[in-house]
């Protein structure tokens, strides 16, 4: 994979950082939470990388993101939800995805050598999940009148483009790598443009009003 699709899931990150730098505008609650995201997938990527480059084995890297980013959108969406139940649950959630990927290493297969398509394809469909309640939310309110105007609105869309779009993405990745090496490489790029398509996003998002 040449270098600009290798690497764009670091760069990728920068897109929404560098609207937020050049923003003249305090951060709220939410955009904080945002940040810290993005700073740590471009960490987190940077370095998956640069073993990937030496041939140094990252997958554990990933199991890592995979629960630090549910953590990061998990609150991000318990900020933003209005639903009390919803805020309720969302803290359980992410202490059960938690032991769930545990379990998912010591018992269901995916040690930290491999690809932890258990876990990611869990995170994927919560996530997916809580974007379904925000739109419910959205609709029922009178800020669908000027949706296009509200920040979350935006870095939502984001998400569930990505996250639907890349589920079976993530599923089929793990099982078909070592049998059809250009079948991988077709749908991760595909993969990659949801992602770049997903901070493209939320920095629009970081250009609108923010979140009530």
């Amino acid at each position: 994979m040449n270098s600009f699709w290798g690497y764009a899931d670091t760069y990728g990150c920068a897109i929404p950082l560098i609207i937020l730098l050049l923003r003249k505008r305090k951060l709220s609650r939410e955009e904080n939470f945002l940040t810290w995201y993005l700073i740590f997938s471009m960490a987190i990527f940077g370095l998956s990388n640069y073993l990937a480059d030496r041939s140094i084995p990252n997958s554990f890297l990933y199991h890592l993101y995979a629960n630090v980013e549910f953590f990061f959108i998990a609150r991000y969406f318990s900020l933003i939800i209005r639903n009390a139940l919803i805020k309720k649950i969302i803290p359980f959630a992410i202490v059960g995805f938690v032991i769930f990927s545990v379990l998912n290493i010591l018992v269901l297969n995916e040690p930290l050598t491999s690809w932890n398509s258990n876990t990611f394809c869990l995170e994927f469909f919560l996530i997916i999940a809580l974007c379904f309640v925000y739109f419910f939310e959205l609709t029922s309110s009178n800020d669908i009148l000027q949706f296009y105007k509200i920040e979350s609105f935006w870095i939502i869309a984001g998400f569930f483009i990505y996250y639907s779009l890349s589920f079976s993405i993530v599923i089929l990745y793990k099982y078909v790598a070592e049998y059809n090496s250009v079948f991988v490489y077709r749908f991760w790029i595909l993969q990659i443009m949801f992602y770049l398509l997903k901070n493209v996003l939320i920095g629009v998002g970081f250009l609108c009003r923010p979140t009530k």
